[in-house]
């Protein structure tokens, strides 16, 4: 059975041109992801070398885990897969990934994650891009 309730997101405050930010989510309990989203204070075109890309991997219950659960990116030369959504960055708008309709069309299901497990969340800006903030986060719902 499951609760519905969580939305939790991580802030890379005014994060310049070739920069990265890391973040952890921490999941106290079993956990589904319904979406994760990303969204930035400027515009950011589609382009292939000015790219903002947010990438949400699972570091399991041991900090060790590699398993890429999904990227958000702008970047041209990287097409549409399960675990990948690519698109011009509107100012102030959200990109979403959702896990039950997944970018390439195929369906899919919830991300589960284990009890003690974290995401780590990485920001990351090239070279060209603009200042601003970017804000990114996954919503579902924990085991009750």
């Amino acid at each position: 059975m499951y609760d519905r309730g969580f939305d939790k997101q991580v802030t890379a405050k005014a994060l310049a041109a070739g920069a990265t930010s890391l973040d952890l989510i921490f999941f106290p309990k079993a956990a589904r992801i319904e979406q994760y989203w990303a969204a930035g204070f400027v515009a950011e075109a589609a382009h292939a070398s000015q790219a903002v890309t947010v990438t949400f991997t699972n570091r399991g219950t041991d900090g060790l885990g590699s398993t890429v659960l999904a990227t958000i990116t702008n970047d041209t030369d990287l097409p549409n897969t399960a675990t990948r959504k690519n698109g011009a960055y509107v100012a102030k708008v959200f990109q979403k990934l959702l896990t039950g309709a997944r970018p390439d069309g195929s369906g899919g299901s919830y991300d589960a994650i284990a009890a003690g497990s974290s995401i780590e969340v990485s920001i990351g800006k090239a070279a060209g891009t603009a200042t601003g903030d970017v804000y990114a986060g996954v919503t579902g719902f924990y085991s009750s």
